[in-house]
């Protein structure tokens, strides 16, 4: 029978914690993959493993006496795995990372500092971007790891970690919109929306864009500076927003009929590569960063 470990571990992980989605929390992965290598594991066997109710998965009898069988080969893995480490386990000669600058925050910043303190002879090389180039800097090699304005998709020949949530606020140049006003499609269509390319490329349109006008920009940095010089208007982490409303030079203002939209940031890295120590340790870092609500 032709099962991988990663079956094995997401089987293991619904066993414990009763559901993909708490197993996905365990295993850092989303739960629609938790979900997809269970299946394939039953599949493969042919055996099921649970009965799926409505929200609620149950355990079949196959599955738990496979389960005591599978969790002593997770285990063995993770053992032998810690030893692999070990034996591999030097100090880092250089740690390249790059940061979607739509997500740049000095939380971030603690992440990759914390590297330089723990390797203080360490090369570092932070590289900010467009969300696009940052992902294209990974795939090339270019960085070892990258943090972005999560695609909200699975990335073929990556490992995606979420490390925090955040609020998105709208905001506009001052001269265009007054602070605190709400705003109905009618006023909008007659202003320019700042969009960030990748929500082209990763086809999240529909859910971002509001005004039938609009100017493209892969640079969070470029598009504050463009409202700032009474140009458009924008959503962006509410956080980059607060300290530019509070000093007056954006207007924030609330779409009618709209809730408040909530965005994620993720850790990318490619699937075929182990992380370096210093990976490791911004990874660390990042994964307790809380979220901005």
């Amino acid at each position: 029978m032709n099962y991988s470990l990663s079956q094995l571990q997401a089987f293991v992980a619904t066993m414990d914690e009763g559901s993909f989605k708490m197993a996905a929390l365990s295993l850092n992965k989303r739960p629609q993959v938790v979900a997809k290598l269970v299946a394939t594991l039953e599949d493969v066997t042919n055996i099921q493993l649970f009965e799926r109710e409505v929200r609620q998965l149950i355990p079949t009898q196959h599955g738990k006496m496979l389960y005591r069988y599978a969790k002593r080969l997770v285990q063995d893995s993770e053992i032998f795995e810690g030893q692999l480490k070990s034996l591999d386990q030097t100090t880092p000669s250089e740690f390249k990372v790059a940061i979607d600058s739509s997500i740049a925050n000095p939380a971030l910043t603690a992440c990759y500092l914390e590297v330089l303190k723990q390797f203080p002879t360490i090369e570092l090389e932070v590289m900010t971007g467009g969300t696009s180039q940052v992902l294209e800097w990974l795939r090339t090699g270019q960085a070892e790891l990258a943090v972005v304005f999560s695609p909200m998709l699975e990335l073929k020949g990556f490992n995606q970690v979420d490390v925090f949530n955040f609020a998105v606020a709208e905001v506009a140049a001052p001269n265009l919109v007054r602070h605190g006003s709400i705003m109905d499609k009618s006023e909008l269509a007659d202003l320019s929306q700042i969009v960030p390319r990748f929500i082209y490329e990763f086809g999240h349109q529909d859910l971002y864009v509001a005004s039938p006008r609009q100017i493209i920009c892969n640079n969070m940095i470029e598009s504050i500076q463009m409202m700032r010089a009474g140009v458009g208007w924008c959503r962006i982490p509410r956080y980059l927003a607060e300290p530019l409303i509070k000093r007056g030079e954006l207007h924030e203002f609330s779409m009618s009929g709209t809730t408040q939209i909530l965005w994620y940031a993720c850790a990318v890295y490619p699937e075929n590569k182990e992380l370096t120590w210093a990976g490791d340790v911004f990874l660390e870092q990042a994964m307790k960063l809380e979220d901005y609500l």
